[in-house]
């Protein structure tokens, strides 16, 4: 049995906004049903209309290695700003290491 769909539920289901399923609707890229509801006309997609669309979404998202390309960018910006912090801390354990010099009225008093 055909199911039906309204625009919301086909923009879910593909990930696009319902903006883009009328778009493809008028385009002629997508058969719908125009029905009346309670509420005026609607249109309705048959479930079998999804499938070569999904194929199109996949299609024209972003290639897997341009994510990857952009993964091992971040993951070496994290690197090099967690030798930053190690740097850091060890100035920082330095500086603290340091001995404590007299308050300068206890100069003048001894």
């Amino acid at each position: 049995m055909v199911e039906y769909l309204t625009i919301k539920e086909a923009a879910k289901a593909l990930e696009v906004s319902p903006d883009t399923i009328r778009r493809r609707i008028k385009q002629g890229k997508m058969k719908a049903e125009k029905r009346p509801t309670p509420y005026g006309e609607a249109y309705f997609i048959a479930d079998s209309e999804l499938s070569p669309a999904i194929e199109v979404v996949t299609i024209a998202r972003p290639q897997d290695t341009e994510l990857l390309e952009l993964v091992k960018q971040l993951h070496a910006e994290l690197q090099e700003l967690r030798q930053e912090v190690a740097q850091l801390k060890e100035q920082q354990t330095l500086l603290l290491q340091e001995p404590k010099k007299r308050p300068w009225w206890k100069l003048f008093g001894s």
